[in-house]
């Protein structure tokens, strides 16, 4: 488990801590202060110390509002192994239903696969120059059913794009997003596999070379 204080640290980093900031008054005299500024709120490691305590006292909705100012990534490498409590919140609909997953050639599959088996309500995908997108879409089949934004430009869609391209269809027909410029192989059969899509809206083939019939078509 991820120590919470670690956590808290980061989240009095981008501000989202300092409502919970005590107000420390000061003895005036002291420190060169004076009675006016008494009650001026002292950021001190004993109130951070305090502040990374109250965290877990915040109820769920709120939790859920900081945590939305995550990555898909940070909230299941990091939010996620806080503790019980968080391990349950970080997969809330509330937190993946706008919520992107990017990644390109460099990115890890271990990465990856972490991040496709644990958000159930992911949003959007994005991938770029993978060789291995159908192994990767493939993995989304079982999890991610409110998927509806794929991005796979200048993927490989495998040795049976047609298929692959079928099984998309079917496990998310509400998709409203496909973008698979550049992505080879495909062929006239995708094409018409792609036309069930009946709540699409966007549709980008730019860069592809199609095969019909043996001839390629730019």
């Amino acid at each position: 488990m991820r120590p919470l204080k670690q956590v808290a640290g980061h989240l009095l980093s981008v501000g989202w801590l300092c409502p919970l900031i005590v107000m420390e008054p000061v003895v005036p005299g002291t420190s060169g202060q004076t009675p006016s500024s008494s009650h001026k709120p002292v950021r001190s490691s004993s109130k951070i110390l305090l502040s990374a305590k109250n965290i877990n006292k915040l109820p769920n909705e709120m939790l859920l509002k900081i945590m939305s100012h995550f990555s898909a990534e940070e909230l299941c490498s990091t939010i996620s192994d806080v503790c019980v409590r968080w391990n349950s919140l970080h997969r809330d609909t509330f937190l993946w239903r706008n919520l992107c997953f990017s990644c390109d050639h460099t990115t890890k599959m271990s990465v990856i696969y972490q991040v496709l088996c644990d958000a159930p309500a992911l949003f959007e995908l994005k991938m770029h120059n993978r060789h291995d997108a159908s192994q990767l879409v493939a993995a989304l089949f079982g999890s991610c059913q409110r998927l509806r934004r794929l991005n796979m430009d200048f993927c490989h869609l495998g040795d049976n794009s047609a298929d692959l391209l079928d099984k998309i269809v079917q496990f998310f027909p509400d998709l409203e997003v496909l973008i698979l410029e550049g992505c080879q192989p495909l062929d006239k059969e995708g094409y018409m596999i792609i036309s069930r899509l009946q709540k699409l809206t966007t549709l980008n083939l730019t860069h592809c070379k199609v095969s019909i019939q043996n001839n390629l078509i730019d």
